[in-house]
């Protein structure tokens, strides 16, 4: 019988014995000693750019690292070094057309040397894949960047620059980076007066008082506890949070194997660090039970959150969202101590009036007699399910080479009731549209 010896390192010991056999092809492209240099972790993976660029001539899928498209001049690798790269198929989506085919690319173990933009002297990036204490033996690459010691502070502004510049939103998870597609536009959404009210301006507004907070001695953060059935429109919100301008986004995957207590805590320490931050905590009542101990979904423990929540969490600059399906399910500990959620919000099926609204929002030339059978229909619906009731309304129509009317969505809303048609709805980290959120009308192939 074979064993299996696992060893988990530090990180620096991790660094020194992948660095060892380049340290020479490293302090002849630096021009200094090893002694000389700092090496910097960050959450960029520069040597994605070369990745990129080995696969140029085909469609890349745009890495959460593009910011470095701009300032990255050239690259090299060690002489007989053969560059390691990660490809995966994707399908891209692009805003009001199909999907396109795309490479995801990224960068593996190989050193790479950069020259970037306002510098004279390149930096070495490079991914390292380790198990560092706290991950569970998890492999957890970590990207680095070893620079001279008198260029760290042109580094950083070059980053800091590199940053500024990009016009992308990303979604930083405990392990990964992900771009986020939607856009800042509550607009898209079709809210309830309510839920304008306590939500959209009061987050719109919310950065525009940290004088008025700070004039007051009101402390400067807000929390948020969205509840409510699946498909009525969480998620959506929470997309149009996340892409605003000013914010770094942050999400939680409570019931990821990969999350523990001490990845929560990083996380939250991440998002201080980047303020103004919104933080993400999907589906609290999935995880944990009204007493708070945990359901066995999840290695983050109920004190280990509180302790966020009341520590990193409540710090100025720090904006928390969480959702559940039924708040009742949750300890009382997370509803009732001040300054933990400030705003307890329910989202609810939409009434008559806002499932009209939607389905014009989609289509303005759905009027008829069978337009308000439709909407009568559909009482209990909510709006992932008004949602598809107008795909199946489009492949109706496409069927028969025409465009959408009141008929095809009125036999659509039947097909939902008799229930021949049931799909998931896309969580805040899933690929899929989310309910509540304005979409142009596709063909039916996207949705088979």
């Amino acid at each position: 019988m074979k064993s299996i010896q696992i060893r988990q390192t530090t990180a620096a010991a991790a660094l020194d014995d992948y660095v060892l056999p380049y340290r020479g092809w490293i302090e002849q492209t630096l021009g200094c000693a090893y002694s000389g240099t700092v090496t910097l972790e960050t959450s960029n993976a520069l040597a994605d750019v070369a990745a990129q660029q080995l696969v140029a001539g085909v469609r890349v899928y745009e890495s959460a690292h593009a910011g470095w498209l701009d300032v990255c001049k050239d690259w090299a690798v060690p002489p007989g070094a053969s560059p390691r790269i990660c490809v995966s198929r994707y399908r891209e989506q692009v805003s009001g057309s199909e999907p396109v085919s795309a490479w995801a690319v990224s960068w593996d173990e190989c050193p790479i040397a950069v020259r970037l933009k306002g510098l004279t002297t390149p930096i070495v990036a490079l991914r390292v894949p380790a198990g560092f204490p706290g991950d569970r033996f998890a492999p957890n690459p970590k990207n680095w960047l070893i620079v001279r010691r008198e260029d760290v502070c042109a580094v950083l502004k070059v980053l800091e620059f590199a940053a500024a510049t990009s016009n992308k939103k990303y979604l930083h998870g405990a392990s990964e980076i992900i771009p986020l597609t939607g856009r800042y536009d509550w607009d898209s959404l079709v809210l309830d007066a309510t839920l304008t009210r306590l939500v959209r301006r009061d987050y719109e507004t919310f950065f525009e008082r940290e004088k008025w907070f700070r004039q007051h001695r009101l402390p400067f953060r807000r929390g948020y506890l969205l509840y409510g059935p699946p498909g009525n429109g969480k998620t959506s919100v929470i997309r149009v949070m996340a892409a605003h301008p000013q914010i770094e986004a942050y999400c939680v995957d409570l019931q990821s194997g990969d999350v523990a207590d001490n990845e929560l805590r990083q996380l939250f320490e991440a998002a201080y660090r980047a303020v103004p931050a919104l933080i993400v905590l999907e589906d609290l009542d999935r995880v944990y039970t009204r007493n708070g101990a945990s359901n066995g979904r999840t290695n983050v423990s109920f004190q280990a959150l509180l302790n966020c929540l009341d520590g990193l969490g409540s710090r100025d600059g720090v904006v928390v969202v969480a959702t559940a399906n039924d708040p009742t399910a949750l300890d009382p500990a997370i509803l009732k101590r001040p300054g933990r959620f400030d705003r307890v919000v329910g989202f609810r099926t939409p009434s008559a009036a806002l499932r009209r609204q939607y389905w014009l929002k989609l289509n303005t030339g759905l009027v008829g007699s069978a337009f308000d059978t439709a909407i009568r229909a559909s009482e209990d619906f909510s709006f992932a399910q008004l949602r598809e009731s107008y795909i199946l309304a489009a492949q109706i129509a496409y069927d028969e080479g025409r465009g959408v009317n009141d008929k095809d969505l009125l036999a659509a809303v039947g097909i939902q009731q008799s229930g021949e048609v049931q799909r998931p709805t896309a969580g805040f980290r899933g690929n899929k549209a989310c309910a509540g959120e304005k979409h142009e009308p596709r063909t039916p192939a996207l949705n088979k």
